[in-house]
């Protein structure tokens, strides 16, 4: 039985990566900064890689998914920044001391924004604190000649957080029978669910391809057509647009996933209209059955 640990282990795609790897037999070791049934309790921005390395005498593959998300532009700051790359680091060492392959979990956020498809080549945006990071944590596991990075678009899936766009406009929906969308709709984002971010991983783990790939969904979704899928689920829900602007939003992420099809054998399978009929029902059983507060996605 291999051992793998995952960091990150209570965040949400960092557990459904957890529950995938048991599932295929795997002994997972987790390490998260809030308590844990079982697991290693630690804050990886302040432990040294003695302490950590003390902790995990057992060793066969590192899955990196640790780091502070910014959810506003306020929360984008120096301190995120050097808490994410001190934690990239003593994982990067440990990985490289260790001799195991490691999987790092990047981000399509390096992209920015593009008319045009992209793939792993293309030209990266590293012009913020949270960017730069994932940029230099590439690197960082690059160096050790171990690591495999998967650069994951917009996660989603029951658990995922209340503050994403999905999230979002499910909360109005069930609570308030309304969808409000900003702008004129068009905004495009790719959302990858995350069931298919850890069958990715998993694939990434037995097949040791020691390069970067694109793990995105093979369309990009506005925002009008998200919420137009939502409101036909939820009997009496509207459509409102708030603040259109002349010339409308052209925010678009086209990416090219077909290097992780090709090496690694790994395509999406969870379609974002059926998941999100499957996340809806869910949530309105959940609703009925325990009085469940809108807030909570998990």
């Amino acid at each position: 039985m291999k051992t793998v640990l995952v960091t990150g282990a209570k965040g949400f795609v960092g557990s459904n990566i957890v529950k995938r790897l048991e599932i295929a037999g795997y002994k997972v070791i987790k390490t998260a900064r809030s308590p844990l049934d079982d697991g290693i309790v630690c804050d990886l921005s302040t432990i040294s890689f003695n302490e950590l390395s003390d902790k995990v005498p057992e060793l066969d593959i590192i899955v990196h998914t640790a780091c502070n998300i910014p959810r506003r532009v306020s929360d984008d700051t120096e301190t995120l920044y050097n808490q994410n790359i001190t934690m990239d680091k003593v994982i990067a060492e440990l990985s490289l001391r260790r001799g195991v392959p490691s999987i790092y979990i990047s981000s399509c956020g390096l992209y920015g924004t593009s008319l045009y498809s992209l793939n792993e080549n293309s030209k990266l945006d590293t012009t913020t604190h949270y960017l730069k990071a994932k940029h230099e944590g590439e690197i960082l596991f690059k160096r050790t000649g171990l690591s495999t990075i998967l650069r994951i678009s917009s996660p989603y899936g029951i658990g995922m957080s209340g503050s994403v766009v999905i999230s979002n406009f499910i909360k109005q929906a069930l609570s308030t029978k309304k969808i409000l969308v900003w702008g004129d709709g068009q905004r495009a984002q790719n959302f990858i669910h995350v069931d298919d971010i850890a069958a990715c991983v998993e694939l990434s783990m037995s097949k040791k391809i020691f390069q970067t790939f694109n793990v995105t969904a093979d369309y990009s979704c506005t925002m009008t057509e998200l919420a137009i899928t939502i409101k036909k689920q939820v009997v009496g829900c509207a459509l409102e647009y708030v603040d259109v602007v002349k010339g409308g939003e052209s925010h678009n992420f086209l990416y090219n996933n077909e290097k992780a099809y090709t090496a690694l054998g790994w395509f999406p399978k969870r379609y974002l209209h059926a998941a999100l009929i499957e996340i809806i029902n869910e949530l309105e059983n959940r609703n009925r059955n325990k009085n469940l507060n809108l807030n909570e996605f998990n």
